[in-house]
């Protein structure tokens, strides 16, 4: 066993210094598997110097980065039953024992409360091993690429908050497929299926996430292209209250709403985003926002116009129900839907005949339901021609 030791610690690489004093002090060393090392100077002599060899875990060595542990927890608590004390002689050679903390010099250690002094921060997120351009143009699939940036840097986000920021990305793009000359409050399982987005792995960058389109995209100018590069473009406004306004008072009611929630839980997480996209054939963009840009902007949608909001008229839709007591009217529109909701103040002494062919216009409000996400609709018939 020892002479295994002794070949692996032989064979140890430097990786990252904490602590240099004529010469390191504190630093990790990586085996030829990739075991990772802590190395503790704790004494010296005329002829030999000690050190503490402790065996940690990545997940251990990245708390201990991120300063969520101290230096001394980080020795005296080992994941290993027993460290490896290491003499090292003036001729490089060296000899060692195992040693478990209890036998540990108190005056070998640190103090309790003390970090380590860094400016990185570590993650076990891998670095991304292509660019999005490469990424797309070998899978001949569309390629977005976003980097969600905490207020500390932290590469770490709530479980349940990335999936919220994930299901609205999505959803966004679902909803901004629908052609926008069409009143669409349902999207279609076709568009769904064409415009759905896989993520595909997870890389560092704050926090980063690769989504890649389900299918391929073997033609340019597809709706997948097409919706992605709207969506870029859409981000990249969102610093220009006017040109964001203009952008949106042309989408439909359903993608105005879900930009507004996306827009929101970033908000709502004190999130930064960065985000790059490329097609196969050659396209790419790219936009760094900034949180305080996103509160500007949602602020800025919320007063600048209603974003939840449109009215809409309805040629020869049937109206099959209406209760001007507490307020109610149902019709069914051409393509068979039922619309329900109040009457304005406007019609509470108009003559309704039931059933009737009408036209009619109707205020109609979407707005994201805070705890399920969910479209919640409503309606008011504002007027009867």
């Amino acid at each position: 066993m020892f002479k295994y030791l002794k070949d692996e610690i032989k064979n140890l690489k430097p990786w990252e210094i904490f602590e240099f004093y004529d010469g390191p002090r504190f630093y990790s060393c990586k085996s030829q598997l990739g075991q990772i090392y802590l190395v503790y100077w704790v004494d010296e002599t005329e002829c030999a110097d000690q050190w503490l060899y402790v065996k940690v875990s990545a997940e251990r060595y990245y708390e201990l980065k991120n300063r969520r542990i101290p230096i001394y927890k980080a020795l005296v608590e080992s994941e290993e039953k027993y460290s490896l004390l290491i003499t090292v002689n003036n001729n490089k050679e060296f000899e060692l024992r195992p040693i478990q903390a209890f036998d540990f010099d108190p005056d070998w250690l640190p103090d309790e409360t003390e970090f380590v002094n860094i400016d990185n921060k570590s993650t076990l997120l891998p670095e991304k091993l292509t660019d999005v351009q490469t990424a797309s143009s070998s899978s001949y699939r569309q390629v977005l690429d976003l980097a969600l940036v905490t207020a500390n840097n932290s590469y770490e986000l709530a479980a349940g908050n990335l999936g919220n920021i994930l299901t609205k990305v999505q959803n966004f793009l679902y909803a901004s497929a629908c052609d926008n000359r069409l009143n669409i409050r349902k999207v279609p399982d076709l568009i769904k299926e064409e415009q759905t987005m896989n993520v595909t792995t997870l890389f560092a960058s704050s926090f980063g996430i690769r989504l890649q389109s389900k299918n391929t995209d073997f033609f340019e100018n597809s709706v997948s292209e097409n919706n992605l590069e709207n969506f870029m473009s859409l981000l990249s406004s969102i610093n220009d209250h006017e040109i964001l306004h203009e952008k949106l008072s042309q989408m439909n009611l359903l993608t105005r709403s879900r930009f507004k929630a996306l827009v929101k839980e970033l908000v709502d997480n004190e999130l930064s985003i960065k985000s790059e996209w490329a097609n196969p054939y050659g396209k790419f963009n790219a936009n760094n926002i900034e949180y305080i840009a996103l509160k500007f902007a949602l602020n800025n949608i919320k007063n600048g116009f209603d974003s939840n909001t449109q009215i809409n008229t309805y040629k020869k839709v049937t109206l099959v129900g209406v209760d001007v007591h507490s307020d109610f009217f149902a019709l069914k529109t051409n393509d068979k839907n039922i619309i329900k909701g109040k009457l304005s103040k406007d019609l509470e002494s108009y003559n309704f005949n039931i059933p009737s062919v009408l036209d009619v216009t109707i205020e109609e409000t979407c707005k994201i339901h805070e705890t399920s996400g969910h479209e919640v609709w409503s309606y008011i018939l504002m007027k009867v021609n």
